[in-house]
């Protein structure tokens, strides 16, 4: 749907700058737009008339002013005549920020015309208005699919897929719930830190740009304003050590153990980890399944990416080496770590020697996560996805047993 409303508005804002270019004699007319949007990016490859322009550099000329817009001719680039002008119009909209330039070029002077003057001016609106429409394609069709769901969602709640409406709901512009917040963040298609009440923004992850990408709504992030993240505080927040929280539940995740306590008043449920005394809570209950309040857990408490490495690292001591060095690999990256007069050294495989700046005290295995973690940041390896996916069947695999109080409780 969104390609072939692209193509319609495309060739409208063909047909909107050849009807400029005949209402004043123009010999050609071209729309130079700034690339706002992937979506804008395409028109250059469809229509001759359109060109991408990182920049529109400031005009000296003559301006005239009309009802919505700003003319400033000059001299014909293409032309020597000196009864003719080049003409431009600044098209503007969402606080005045400029978007695209018309030009028309080798206009004869009969168009300052008070009816060419008029119906330039309508011209241009048009050309504006198609140039937002298809800005706003992403967010109208994300509306129209969220208010068909939100209905279906009335005669069967199956429909309503925490990832899919909260996702809808960022691109319209509404903030997801917490449960649905939880859920983008799992699948990886939100940051992890977005919704927190110190971001208020919800940054996409460049998972959900490539999704975003291919079902043809790509680069809608790059042009939507932040939205306020509607998250309660209290849903941040440890529980209160006043809340009547009894514990019902044990969970083991990753060799971790988790105690589970509902809330009687609210029926919110909480956690934490054994030995500790905090309550933390949750967006989902025990009704949702012990796999989705496994999955959150996972996300709120666990280094996913760092238990991932410290799992799947593997200890090369098969490998022949001159120097005094240890090798490790993680998906086909093999690393070698050394010590050196400065601290510590890493290196890929086929590389060459680099610090590394973490204590050279930590063990052996913790200072070959932290040069794998270091690796990570630097984008020269990508486990990220790999990670989730590892974690999300570690939440299949929880073990859920009824928790026994003692005395010491």
């Amino acid at each position: 749907m969104a390609n072939e409303l692209t193509s319609v508005l495309t060739h409208s804002l063909n047909n909107a700058c050849a009807a400029a270019a005949q209402l004043v004699d123009a010999q050609d007319a071209k729309l130079y737009v700034m690339p706002k949007c992937e979506t804008w990016r395409a028109l250059e490859t469809c229509n001759a008339r359109i060109a991408i322009a990182d920049c529109l550099p400031p005009l000296a000329g003559k301006a005239m002013a009309l009802p919505d817009f700003s003319v400033i001719s000059t001299p014909p680039q293409d032309s020597f005549a000196t009864d003719l002008v080049d003409l431009h119009l600044d098209l503007l909209f969402d606080a005045d920020a400029t978007v695209a330039r018309l030009t028309l070029s080798s206009v004869p002077g009969g168009w300052k015309a008070r009816s060419r003057q008029g119906s330039l001016n309508a011209t241009a609106l048009v050309i504006a208005g198609q140039l937002k429409a298809l800005r706003q394609t992403p967010k109208l069709i994300a509306t129209q699919t969220l208010n068909l769901l939100e209905q279906l969602a009335e005669l069967d709640s199956s429909v309503n897929v925490p990832t899919l409406v909260g996702f809808l709901r960022i691109m319209c512009q509404r903030a997801p719930t917490r449960s649905q917040l939880i859920a983008l963040q799992i699948a990886g298609l939100v940051d992890s830190a977005s919704g927190m009440s110190q971001l208020p923004q919800f940054a996409l992850t460049e998972t959900a740009q490539d999704v975003l990408g291919r079902s043809g709504l790509g680069g809608w992030s790059a042009v939507q304003p932040e939205i306020p993240a509607q998250v309660p505080e209290a849903d941040i927040a440890p529980a209160a050590a006043s809340t009547d929280i009894r514990a019902f539940a044990q969970l083991r995740i990753m060799e971790r153990g988790y105690i589970i306590a509902e809330d009687t008043p609210s029926e919110r449920m909480a956690f934490r980890a054994e030995g500790e005394s905090d309550w933390r809570w949750l967006s989902h209950t025990s009704a949702d399944g012990w796999t989705t309040v496994a999955a959150e857990i996972i996300h709120l408490d666990i280094d996913v990416v760092g238990e991932f490495i410290r799992m799947h690292m593997i200890r090369r001591r098969d490998l022949p080496t001159e120097e005094i060095a240890e090798a490790f690999e993680l998906m086909g990256h093999l690393l070698w770590l050394r010590r050196s007069m400065d601290g510590l050294e890493m290196r890929l495989q086929d590389s060459a020697w680099e610090g590394l700046d973490i204590c050279p005290d930590l063990p052996l295995r913790d200072r070959a996560v932290a040069a794998f973690l270091t690796l990570q940041a630097q984008e020269r390896i990508t486990p990220d996805s790999a990670a989730r996916d590892w974690a999300m069947r570690m939440a299949h695999a929880v073990q859920v047993t009824p928790h026994i109080a003692i005395a010491a409780e």
